[in-house]
């Protein structure tokens, strides 16, 4: 996170049922406990960061998978295009995971990463 969003609030929303959207603010300090809490996200490790961040801040867990492809194809965190599948955390419109942050992406943004986006089942 870059100095300029540290003394801004987080705000997160739960989804608690289809109809009812639950918004909490997070202030700076809290934020901060958020990020060093926040895991670190590996080749191979986005199951556990996934579980890690939905247990920080709740939402929940998806799995980003290629549609008939066998690979996601490259993305800002998988330059290689190597990943066979991604699970992120989505919570009050925004996908969480180990690269985004406790300040998570827009669903649309996240999407937009991915260079063949057309080609994945994001499941939300």
């Amino acid at each position: 996170m870059d100095e300029a969003t540290v003394g801004e609030a987080l705000t997160i929303q739960s989804e608690t049922d289809a109809a009812v959207v639950e918004t909490t603010t997070v202030d700076a300090e809290t934020l901060k406990a958020l990020e060093e809490e926040w895991p670190v996200g590996e080749a191979s490790n986005c199951e556990v960061c996934a579980k890690k961040i939905q247990d920080l801040i709740g939402g929940q867990v998806k799995r980003i998978a290629g549609q008939g492809a066998p690979r996601l194809r490259p993305s800002p965190a998988n330059p290689g295009g190597d990943w066979a599948f991604h699970e992120v955390v989505v919570n009050g419109g925004k996908v969480y995971d180990a690269f985004t942050g406790p300040e998570g992406m827009p669903i649309d943004a996240y999407k937009s990463q991915f260079e063949y986006a057309d080609e994945i089942d994001f499941g939300f």
